[in-house]
């Protein structure tokens, strides 16, 4: 991940907490995605191993690519937090992982050809 300074994953906080609603008889989750560098942040890709989601994530938010997941289709990341919920069993499968600008467009080149 690359951003135009001296961000790096560091500055990219994935907190998961309880809404305290319920889906299903079950608690529902909400992920938030949260840059706290002051320059933007692109090509974020998340462990997602397992993840599931109970309602339909907008692609343009996050896109599933085997285990793992692109946040934004890979578009910068401001100060805005970025907040999904996943279904409740997969809330805690999404972690941070460092990748190279080179790894994520392999990845990218990888999803076109499907």
């Amino acid at each position: 991940m690359l951003g135009y300074s001296q961000c790096s994953l560091k500055d990219i906080s994935v907190s998961q907490q309880q809404t305290g609603a319920k889906v299903q008889g079950k608690p529902e989750w909400a992920v938030t995605i949260t840059n706290k560098c002051s320059c933007v942040q692109t090509s974020l890709v998340l462990n997602c191993d397992g993840f599931k989601t109970s309602e339909p994530v907008d692609r343009s938010i996050l896109s599933l690519m085997g285990p793992y997941c692109i946040v934004k289709a890979g578009d910068s990341i401001t100060k805005d937090p970025i907040t999904f919920k996943p279904k409740e069993d997969g809330a805690g499968r999404i972690k941070k992982v460092p990748l190279s600008t080179y790894h994520f467009r392999e990845m990218e080149m990888e999803a076109s050809y499907r």
